[in-house]
């Protein structure tokens, strides 16, 4: 027990020394801009040399071959070929012998001249506790490109003698795909010339060997392998044709399939049966066949019109992602954001504005977790909920034709969460941050907080174009209430895009205006 007269329990003399390292910490150099600079420029300089090498810059593996799959892959190259050059990175549609060894040789060369640019253009030197002279750099990097040069000579030297013209020459990764596809008997799914084929068939259809050459393999063996179907003649490899090879090389069986099986269908039922697309999709005779008669050229031109109408309906549906993620997670950091402001004022006035902020956010938060909850949208849809995430996840309903839990549909719960929005949170904060806005007295207002209202006003407008967006190109109001319904072109984003952003600037000036009753803010 402790009297009057014991010591301090901490009476230090000296600064902790978490204190020292928090400063040694506080006090290292920032990333240099220059370097940044350099390795940006260099990562566009390898992707453009791979794209001109192989004729794009996506990966080859299928899967894999989406444009930001490819671009993260492209920047893990990238990262390894100045750090971790593997003499794998050296095969064709990674960066392929054409590359490789020169890249590598580049990586040397450069080093010295990245450091005298470093040393004379960044200035920054002072900022650096221990310092190495230039002459020691410069002596520690041609000892390193010494030692690559020598240990890549040692390698070449007792390696297989047949492997060392891989190392050259301008063999890319489709040009390999075609002379394997003359060549190759053997593969991992059988045997001869036609199992190498279909394994081949099996990467990114950006390397597929020239469609006339597809064609010619797929057309005259088709009804023969659906005969007598050889291993490798799966469901998924039919399903991997019908998906991914071009209208003009399918067999004609495989588009009258497609073409029965996508008529009078949405797009969602399409991508489903397409998956479905199975090998005993042809064993049907011709004449039991819908589009029997329909020529070959009319039934490339169909399924090449479906195809364009999937891929326009996936990029509207990649910008509606996009907008559900800014206006899910940014505009609640923003508020988050603009409370903290409140708090760092340190005065009774911010204070008070920062406790009504974060009130606001957590009552309307509360109320859409109890609603999601007495929908009986499931646990998933309440966690969602209450972090600010469920018109995330009814978007991610939307695209891939699932429903929530319980009897709720997924169109349903999206419409059900974008009101919500607008009524308890984007309506309320928009006046309530006019309100703390105007209010304030002896500080002005910083940019973000008047961004925050201006966000939330445009929250509005954007939340109510896309719902009427949705309800006025859903088929069952189009056909149950034609005359009111409709207004939205089918097929024509420019056309849609633009009744969206005009719906968007008409609520945004019918709600900026009701706004701007509670106070005169200065414009953001």
């Amino acid at each position: 027990m402790r009297t009057a007269i014991d010591p301090p329990v901490h009476t230090p003399c000296r600064p902790l020394p978490q204190l020292h390292y928090l400063n040694m910490y506080q006090n290292m150099p920032t990333p240099s801009p220059v370097a940044a600079s350099w390795l940006l420029v260099e990562f566009v300089m390898l992707t453009a040399l791979r794209a001109g090498s192989e004729g794009t810059f996506r990966f080859q593996i299928a899967g894999a071959d989406t444009f930001l799959g490819s671009l993260i892959i492209d920047i893990v190259l990238y990262v390894l070929s100045i750090g971790a050059p593997f003499f794998l990175l050296r095969f064709p549609g990674y960066l392929g012998p054409s590359i490789y060894l020169l890249w590598c040789l580049y990586q040397l060369a450069v080093n010295p001249i990245m450091i005298a640019v470093g040393l004379q253009l960044d200035g920054r030197k002072e900022q650096v506790d221990i310092e190495l002279s230039e002459g020691l750099l410069l002596l520690a990097v041609a000892v390193a490109a010494f030692m690559a040069l020598v240990g890549f000579a040692v390698s070449i030297a007792f390696m297989n003698h047949g492997c060392r013209k891989t190392f050259l020459g301008r063999l890319s990764f489709r040009q390999y795909l075609a002379e394997l596809w003359e060549s190759r008997t053997w593969a991992p799914i059988g045997k001869g010339l036609d199992a190498s084929r279909a394994d081949l068939i099996s990467f990114s259809r950006f390397y597929w060997p020239p469609n006339d050459k597809v064609k010619a393999w797929l057309e005259p063996n088709w009804d023969g392998w659906v005969a007598a179907p050889p291993q490798w003649f799966t469901s998924s490899f039919v399903q991997q044709i019908a998906a991914g090879a071009p209208p003009e090389v399918l067999p004609i069986a495989v588009l009258q399939d497609l073409a029965e099986k996508h008529s009078g269908k949405g797009v969602g039922q399409e991508e489903s049966s397409t998956r479905q697309l199975s090998i005993g999709a042809s064993t049907r005779q011709p004449s039991s066949r819908q589009f029997a008669t329909t020529s070959r050229k009319e039934l490339v031109q169909m399924e090449e019109k479906r195809r364009a109408n999937r891929a326009f309906t996936h990029a509207k549906q990649l910008g509606i992602w996009a907008a559900a993620l800014v206006f899910s997670y940014v505009d609640l950091g923003t508020t988050v954001v603009v409370g903290r402001e409140y708090l760092s004022m340190g005065t009774a006035q911010g204070r008070h504005a920062a406790h009504m902020t974060f009130g606001m956010l957590g009552v309307s938060l509360g109320i859409q977790t109890m609603a999601t909850h007495w929908t009986g949208q499931g646990t998933l849809a309440s966690l969602a909920t209450m972090t600010g995430g469920k018109m995330l996840l009814d978007t991610f309903h939307i695209m891939t034709g699932r429903n929530p839990a319980g009897d709720v549909t997924s169109g349903t719960a999206l419409v059900g969460t974008r009101f919500m929005l607008v009524v308890l949170d984007s309506l309320p904060q928009s006046a309530a941050q006019m309100f703390l806005v105007a209010g304030l007295d002896d500080a002005n207002p910083s940019a973000l907080m008047l961004c925050s209202i201006v966000g939330c006003v445009l929250s509005i407008a954007f939340l109510v174009a896309t719902t009427e967006l949705d309800i006025d190109l859903s088929k069952h109001y189009r056909t149950n209430l034609g005359t009111v319904h409709g207004y939205y072109v089918e097929n024509s984003a420019t056309m849609q895009g633009l009744v969206l952003v005009g719906t968007v600037f008409f609520c945004d000036g019918v709600s900026r205006g009701k706004a701007y009753l509670t106070g005169n803010p200065h414009p953001c």
